[in-house]
């Protein structure tokens, strides 16, 4: 099942096989640039520093390659 029916069928009061994972679609839904960092250290991935989204909440874009290895099925098109 795709992401885009796996959000619709939630959407539409039905069950999917497994509930969509949101990590950046949101201010609400974003990571913090801690946890973030600890994240990516956790996990040995090597990247240059995140983007910041909101520095007052210390929010941040995750990478794509965090959002596929999470299978991240929501994300911010704005």
């Amino acid at each position: 099942m795709k992401s885009r029916k796996r959000v619709l069928r939630v959407l539409n009061h039905n069950i999917p096989y497994r509930i969509p994972i949101d990590l950046i679609s949101t201010k609400i839904s974003r990571i913090s640039t801690i946890a973030y960092n600890k994240l990516i250290l956790k996990i040995g991935y090597k990247t240059a520093l995140p983007k910041m989204y909101d520095v007052v909440q210390q929010l941040v874009y995750p990478d794509m390659y965090i959002s596929k290895m999470f299978n991240v099925d929501i994300i911010n098109a704005g």
